[in-house]
């Protein structure tokens, strides 16, 4: 049985710097490390993220931090709902069965795509892709948000925040794969009080 991290006590810094930076989920995974093959639930993860990732905010008191991160998941929602419809419109094209026609369209609803039962599924089938399209443009757009973020504030890759915090602490070693998310916020907010204090 797989099993996920469900909160930032137990999830590390370079677990959840890799879910930010790669929406790749299966970071979540307890134990898992990226040589390894796994199928998750999606949508149960995704909720458990959301979940981690309001936790985050609420430690880390940054609001930029949390915009920052609140349209970075906006965009991960974004591409898995891309990824998911896309999937469902392109097997229901080939799809004559009535039971199985519904069955999808139940499942496209789930991700706010409604066919209309009335109309034509053709006719139904050119507006989803529409829709598709424009769920595409939204993530390009919020990606352009994203880039804007990194460009105002200072952009530093996971590595070079833990020297930097290594350096402003004085701690020898702060190993991001086994430092968990709640830890290194308090950590952080320690640093920023020492400094404040010199």
């Amino acid at each position: 049985m797989i099993r996920l991290h469900t909160s930032c006590s137990t999830l590390s810094i370079y677990a959840f710097d890799k879910i930010s930076d790669k929406s790749d989920l299966r970071y979540l995974v307890i134990g898992w490390n990226e040589f390894d093959k796994v199928n998750i639930d999606q949508e149960k993860a995704n909720e458990i993220w959301q979940d981690i990732f309001n936790e985050y905010i609420e430690l880390s008191d940054d609001n930029k931090i949390a915009m920052y991160y609140a349209t970075l998941m906006e965009v991960s929602q974004l591409k898995a709902r891309k990824y998911t419809v896309n999937k469902l419109l392109d097997r229901l094209v080939n799809i004559t069965d009535k039971e199985m026609i519904d069955a999808y369209i139940f499942e496209l609803n789930k991700w706010k795509f409604r066919i209309n039962k009335d109309k034509p599924l053709k006719d139904e089938m050119v507006r989803m892709y529409a829709q598709l399209r424009a769920t595409n443009n939204k993530i390009n757009l919020k990606e352009d948000e994203l880039k804007n973020y990194k460009q105002e504030g200072e952009s530093l890759s996971l590595t070079e925040q833990v020297v930097k915090l290594e350096n402003a602490t004085g701690r020898a070693l702060i190993d991001p794969k086994t430092t968990s998310v709640e830890k290194w916020i308090m950590i952080i907010k320690n640093a920023k009080v020492k400094n404040k204090a010199a």
